[in-house]
């Protein structure tokens, strides 16, 4: 239940000698059902110990900050891996229209300018703990949440100018709205395995 940064992000910090082997299902057993298409079955060694991880920020050029930090802990019982990142945007733009209207009489003109800024910071984490009990019995307990937060305004004003370069016409239209939501998932499972 990654989404695509999540699970690039694990896969980075996971260090190569811990994987066993790399399989592709190109016809997946029945728990994958809801998957499209094969699936990349990663085996990681059994009993490898210790902790790995990875830190990333990334700031772009047009108001775009984000940061992530993985966490994976591994012993020959408990599994953890721990996920958890904060994207901050501020995204602001102008325009500027001026058109003319020729009449046989008259010239009219039409000018519009109008900014906006858009803001939003939208966190997410996701942690997932596993206890083999023995080789045919596994729990799991996985958290996962998001958020968003966010504010967004625009300006335009409107004028019309008559022939003599004079405002006859003025009108102004301020849009604002700001929200958050937030949604956290647990889920807990357990896994039996058969003698095959």
């Amino acid at each position: 239940d990654m989404n695509g940064q999540q699970l690039a992000d694990l896969l980075e910090s996971l260090p190569g000698s811990s994987i066993e082997k790399i399989e592709l299902m190109q016809n997946p057993p029945p728990q994958y059902a809801n998957s499209e298409g094969g699936v990349i079955n990663i085996v990681t060694k059994k009993g490898s110990v210790g902790w790995t991880g990875k830190a990333s920020v990334m700031a772009g050029t047009i108001g775009q900050t984000n940061a992530n930090i993985n966490l994976n802990y591994r012993n020959k019982k408990i599994t953890f891996s721990g996920v958890a990142g904060m994207n901050i945007a501020r995204v602001t733009g102008n325009s500027y229209s001026l058109r003319e209207n020729q009449y046989k009489d008259s010239t009219n003109e039409f000018e519009t300018i109008s900014s906006y800024t858009n803001r939003s910071t939208r966190p997410n984490f996701r942690m997932q703990i596993g206890y083999e009990m023995n080789t045919r019995n596994l729990w799991s307990l996985t958290v996962q949440g998001n958020g968003n937060w966010y504010e967004n305004s625009s300006l335009s004003t409107y004028k019309n100018i008559n022939r003599f370069d004079e405002v006859w016409k003025l009108s102004q239209r301020h849009n604002r709205s700001e929200g958050n939501n937030v949604s956290v998932q647990t889920q807990l499972g357990y896994t039996w395995f058969g003698k095959n």
